[in-house]
């Protein structure tokens, strides 16, 4: 098997993996960090699309349990009127009528918003005893703080004057960790794939057989199983666009998480295992391609909107009812709002 023969593709490498590149918003270090919006690389969805998306493809929560919203509900905290403000808001095209809405309410299955596209580490996390996922998170992870270190550590280690993708491959070449937890063969099966990482995600997706209508999610939760560091990355490139220059961080860093994910299907190759990743990948596109905007989880968020409202109406009712002191010998002479970015 020659692993560095590149597979003939119609749709270039490079743009395959900007699906998921540019769903990752950058991340600034404690130095220099203000705020961030965590939805920037989905900004040209619609909430409701973003927050679907990020459910499916990396199990992002972005409400509480559906049955939180019922007791709400039952307790009087949120209203009928808070319901209807809040349907008139979707636009998903969900019934308006709150009667209606509420009668469906009782027969939302919350299970069916359960659905995560799994990547292969987890896969075969839940065949084998061992936490492939979680070794290979904290394997990288372990990499990354010592290539981004910022002279913190007593010893450097990290090869910078590679790229970073070829950085991890030369390093990982010879780290015996792997095969002690027994992903035998590993340093012998990397030195067979291309040192260019574009090459090497190249051959990896169609190893993984990955389709490219599940592309996007599928390295967007690759990418959001290491989030932390990806959106590190994603800021490397960030700055280098500013100052005109060519940053490809965060494309060679996904690129890792791919050959990863390739080692574990090659070297941890068994029936079971390659029949559950199939398995996945097939109720992945139907889940993916399901956008039915009665689900669990478009319920929930119709739900949020009414909390929010709620907890609104509660403020304003408060402000407008509350009494105000005429005493003016105990009126302060200067009142005083600010904020300040706390970080420790």
């Amino acid at each position: 098997m020659n692993l560095t023969q590149k597979p003939d593709k119609t749709l270039s490498i490079q743009s395959l993996l900007n699906k998921g590149v540019s769903r990752i918003a950058p991340l600034w270090s404690l130095d220099s960090f203000v705020a961030v919006n965590p939805y920037l690389g989905l900004a040209d969805m619609k909430f409701q699309d973003a927050m679907l998306f990020l459910h499916k493809s990396s199990k992002v929560e972005a409400t509480l349990p559906l049955s939180f919203y019922l007791n709400a509900l039952h307790e009087g905290i949120i209203s009928k009127q808070d319901i209807k403000e809040a349907l008139s808001k979707d636009g998903s095209g969900t019934v308006k009528e709150v009667e209606e809405f509420l009668y469906h309410l009782q027969e939302i299955d919350e299970q069916e918003s359960e659905f995560k596209l799994l990547t292969l580490a987890e896969v075969a996390s839940s065949i084998y005893s061992k936490e492939w996922s979680r070794f290979m998170v904290d394997r990288v992870s372990f990499w990354a703080s010592a290539y981004f270190d910022k002279d913190q550590a007593l010893w450097d280690t990290a090869p910078r004057s590679a790229s970073l993708f070829k950085a991890w491959k030369k390093e990982a070449e010879i780290d015996f960790s792997m095969e002690a937890m027994g992903l035998k063969g590993f340093r012998k099966f990397l030195r067979l794939l291309p040192d260019n990482h574009l090459e090497a995600a190249e051959v990896a997706l169609q190893k993984l057989e990955v389709p490219e209508g599940l592309a996007e999610a599928y390295l967007t939760g690759l990418l959001m199983t290491l989030n932390g560091w990806a959106g590190f990355a994603a800021r490397i490139d960030w700055d280098a666009k500013l100052q005109n220059k060519d940053s490809r961080a965060l494309e060679e860093f996904l690129s890792i998480l791919l050959v990863w994910e390739l080692c574990l299907k090659e070297l941890l190759k068994s029936d079971e295992l390659t029949n559950a990743w199939n398995a996945q990948k097939v109720k992945a596109d139907i889940q993916l391609k399901k956008h039915n905007v009665n689900t669990a989880f478009n319920t929930q968020l119709i739900m949020q909107e009414a909390f929010d409202l709620a907890n609104q109406r509660k403020l304003i009712t408060k402000i407008n009812t509350e009494k105000v002191s005429q005493s003016r010998e105990n009126k302060p002479k200067v009142q005083a709002i600010f904020c300040i970015d706390v970080r420790s």
